[in-house]
């Protein structure tokens, strides 16, 4: 623990974090969330990703900062930005949940951050994705690329992910329904960067 105090003291970013780390989870040291708010900001301002991500979790709990919807949304996005898939997801779900949702820019602002995720496997992304698809938000409605991400998600486990693939497939034909399979195992085979939609 000294160690990293001292580390993190001197300004190393990465101690800074796992220092806010230890102090949120009570590792070491009793659980102290506005102390982890203090080392997740020095690591945050020093463009620490997973700090930043982590702040603006904070911020969005308002555990150890005061509860702040505009925070949470810089440093999530910022971490989003930095390449942090659990980012872009929250930052995908931020969009979906707004009460702007019908309004087509934030359903597209979405759609791209849970591409993204999805595209690094993130399962909830992909999830999300096959919900997005079904309902046209934020692009074309299209169930076969609905039942391919669906598909994805589900053979993961995400058992959601296969009731909604069950649901639209019960309005698909047999022959969309083998081209959402194809497509699935196309996208699966390149590491989800093949995956046309």
């Amino acid at each position: 623990m000294s160690w990293y105090r001292r580390a993190a003291e001197a300004g190393i970013a990465p101690a800074q974090y796992n220092l806010g780390s230890m102090h949120l989870k009570g590792q070491g040291v009793p659980q102290h969330y506005t102390t982890a708010a203090k080392w997740y900001q020095r690591a945050a301002n020093a463009n620490h990703a997973s700090a930043q991500f982590n702040l603006g979790l904070m911020y969005d709990k308002g555990l150890g900062v005061p509860q702040d919807d505009n925070a949470a949304f810089r440093w999530i996005r910022r971490a989003a930005r930095a390449g942090v898939v659990e980012a872009q997801y929250e930052l995908g779900m931020m969009f979906r949940n707004s009460n702007s949702h019908d309004v087509p820019e934030i359903a597209t602002n979405a759609f791209r951050w849970f591409r993204r995720a999805a595209a690094q496997g993130h399962v909830d992304s992909q999830h999300n994705l096959g919900f997005l698809y079904s309902n046209g938000k934020g692009v074309p409605q299209d169930f076969i690329t609905a039942h391919m991400w669906y598909s994805l998600a589900a053979s993961k486990g995400n058992d959601l992910a296969a009731e909604d693939r069950a649901i639209i497939a019960s309005q698909m034909s047999p022959a969309e329904i083998e081209r959402a399979q194809a497509r699935a195992a196309q996208c699966l085979a390149s590491d989800y960067q093949d995956c046309g939609g």
